[in-house]
């Protein structure tokens, strides 16, 4: 073990990502869409707008894409 572990039952962890992965009833397109944040912002603003409307993963997913986005970068 690394001597920063004192037995097999503690763990590191680094460079870890939250990752939400969205499948649709129907899946129709062969790949999924990544889709990346920025400016600040996080993978929420994916989700929906801040007037309750539906947003972006909602949109790809009723066209049939899977829908991957990360809440976060470090």
């Amino acid at each position: 073990f690394p001597p920063e572990l004192s037995s097999a039952t503690e763990a590191v962890s680094h460079g870890q990502m939250y990752v939400e992965h969205l499948v649709p009833a129907n899946v129709t397109q062969p790949l999924p869409l990544l889709i990346i944040h920025g400016h600040g912002m996080t993978g929420t603003n994916f989700l929906n707008t801040p007037d309750g409307r539906l947003g972006w993963a909602d949109h790809f997913m009723s066209k049939g894409y899977e829908v991957c986005h990360p809440f976060a970068f470090t």
